[in-house]
């Protein structure tokens, strides 16, 4: 319970900075709290042997997806997070 504390407390000394900057200072530490989150998922499992490539490419799609608005509603070629989203699953 004391490490949680702890861990919660400097998260939440790298975050309130993150939220006051705001812009791409923003997004960045959303993006890498998003992969930390999608690591963290894939390790829930040890006895799982996910491929490597499947482990890369969900990591990209999850980057696709939270990145979808930055700027606007197009993310990359014309294609919205809908769309991404159906070509992925």
């Amino acid at each position: 319970m004391k490490k949680r504390l702890i861990g919660g407390a400097i998260i939440a000394a790298i975050l309130i900075p993150v939220l006051y900057f705001g812009g791409p200072v923003f997004y960045t530490a959303i993006g890498l709290l998003g992969a930390v989150a999608f690591k963290e998922l894939v390790d829930v499992r040890k006895d799982s042997d996910i491929p490597a490539l499947m482990k890369i490419v969900g990591l990209i799609a999850m980057l696709m997806l939270t990145f979808v608005n930055v700027g606007g509603y197009n993310f990359i070629f014309g294609l919205s997070y809908q769309t991404l989203s159906l070509v992925i699953t």
